[in-house]
């Protein structure tokens, strides 16, 4: 990653990645969800959160199904 760390959404480095929330019992349990993530300046490099129970998502996947983390 190269500092400084740029501050506009449009500079940072993304990736399309496939979510999945493993907490047990929320209503998107074990589903998929993809979208766009944004490197963080601090591991890990990719983060998101899950929109239904608001638990960070620890699974996040790349477009061949390789996990990340």
């Amino acid at each position: 990653m190269n500092y400084p760390y740029p501050t506009e959404i449009a500079d940072l480095p993304s990736a399309t990645l496939t979510a999945i929330c493993r907490t047990r019992g929320c209503p998107a349990e074990g589903l998929p969800f993809e979208g766009t993530y944004f490197e963080n300046p601090a591991p890990p490099m990719y983060r998101g959160q899950c929109g239904r129970c608001g638990q960070p998502i620890t699974d996040l996947r790349t477009s061949n199904g390789a996990l990340l983390g």
